[in-house]
């Protein structure tokens, strides 16, 4: 990535954070106030085709009390003269609610209990609402469950129908406790997630009297998800995206450090393989005195830029001169100097001006052809080879090179590889005989 593209980038990355922090607070407020105005749910309880309706009363505690029940299509009426005797007097209308024998309906989930009721009474009374949940109270040597009443007193209004009930508001009655002979208080706690019954049963009055109870419809109200769970949902998910940004910012910080590591790690190794400390490469001149073309010195910002590149695609030619020491030795050293000259000269025309020639030390040189895969290069090689074998340098003098190709593969010591790669490619032509080119795959 460009340096520029870079910096706009880390310039835009607060504000897109601000963005996504934005669009949390709108959800997360959408959410809140649809919760308190809408997202309402209600299940009807009675009327319903399955529903069995049923009375009863004092009878089953040897009272005296008569109930009835009539069913019409405004809904189930109880009937219930009320006499008293040595039994407390009552009469209860039955609804059953429970799905099978064990399982009832889970009333947790909702806020409250609508009843649709019309109350008449010689005397004045209350009404006394049941909903019975259905526990397991123990497994060994067989499950056994028990009926646990949870009530709520309702004082009726004449000429209101509806009674809305709050569920939270429901509790164990005393009586139950102590015909329970309950002992922990965990048992006397009121619980609703198995409600087999709802009830509706004549109040305290200890009068004769004549009451009836028309129940046209109960249903269950509240919401889809509740408020404690959405707001421990929405504080969950803000902490999640809390704590994921952090996760990605540490592993982009750890990240940019490794690669700053990675960098200051190859350009360590790159002034060790080329053996100049910082204070050389202002010394050195980047031409090489004798030959005019670029020497080791002049050579060293390419590579730098090279070793930098993730994409680079660059071939490396290596070669120097078969017994180069003969010439010496048999002409003269300034016919070896010109030989060097005439060479590089040879070289410098050759090659493309992109491609970069360089006398590395002695009779060795180096060509960097970017852009071009070691196939090419090797044919491009091959015809300079031939090309300097063709050629006559100093009193009908002529010379043979030996060649060895490498190429760039990006990593930590990728320089020093390819440099390795061709140098010892060109010590095999030599081994197999001079005046070749060898690649080194």
């Amino acid at each position: 990535m460009p340096k520029q593209q870079g910096d706009v980038d880390n310039k835009l990355a607060p504000l897109k954070l601000e963005l996504l922090y934005f669009l949390l607070v709108v959800v997360m407020s959408v959410l809140i106030v649809w919760q308190y105005l809408g997202m309402n749910r209600s299940v009807d309880i009675f009327p319903e085709p399955d529903a069995s309706v049923s009375v009863s009363g004092d009878v089953i505690n040897g009272g005296i009390s008569v109930s009835s029940l009539t069913q019409s299509a405004q809904g189930a009426k109880l009937h219930c003269q009320i006499k008293p005797s040595q039994a407390f007097a009552f009469c209860n209308l039955n609804i059953s609610i429970n799905e099978n024998r064990v399982a009832g309906k889970d009333l947790s989930q909702f806020d409250d209990l609508l009843l649709w009721l019309d109350h008449d009474s010689t005397v004045k009374d209350t009404v006394l609402v049941y909903l019975v949940n259905k526990e397991l109270k123990s497994v060994t040597p067989v499950k056994r469950y028990i009926n646990k009443s949870n009530m709520q007193t309702l004082l009726p209004i004449e000429g209101q129908g509806l009674y809305r009930l709050p569920l939270q508001k429901f509790y164990v009655p005393s009586w139950w406790i102590l015909q329970n002979n309950t002992t922990e208080q965990s048992d006397a706690a009121s619980k609703l997630n198995n409600v087999i019954t709802l009830s509706i049963a004549t109040g305290d009055s200890t009068q004769i009297r004549s009451v009836d109870i028309l129940l046209k419809k109960v249903q269950l109200s509240g919401k889809w998800i509740s408020a404690k769970t959405l707001y421990l949902c929405l504080l969950l998910s803000g902490f999640a995206i809390i704590l994921m940004h952090a996760a990605v910012r540490l592993y982009q910080l750890k990240t940019q450090l490794q690669l700053k590591q990675q960098q200051t790690v190859k350009l360590k190794e790159l002034i060790h393989f080329l053996h100049i400390e910082k204070n050389e490469f202002e010394m050195l001149a980047k031409t090489d005195t004798l030959t005019g073309i670029a020497n080791r010195a002049g050579t060293i910002e390419l590579l730098n830029s090279l070793q930098n590149q993730t994409d680079a695609q660059c071939s490396l030619i290596m070669f120097d001169i078969d017994y180069f020491k003969q010439v010496n030795d048999n002409y003269g050293h300034e016919t070896g100097d010109l030989v060097l000259c005439k060479l590089a000269t040879l070289a410098a025309h050759f090659f493309r001006g992109t491609d970069h020639v360089a006398r590395w030390g002695g009779e060795e040189f180096i060509v960097l052809c970017s852009g071009v895969s070691l196939q090419n290069t090797q044919i491009t090689a091959d015809k300079f080879r031939k090309k300097i074998a063709e050629s006559i340098f100093a009193e009908e003098l002529s010379i043979t090179c030996s060649f060895g190709i490498s190429e760039y593969q990006h990593g930590a010591d990728s320089v020093k590889s390819m440099f390795e790669s061709a140098d010892q490619a060109m010590y095999q032509a030599k081994n197999n005989g001079r005046n070749r080119v060898e690649c080194f795959r």
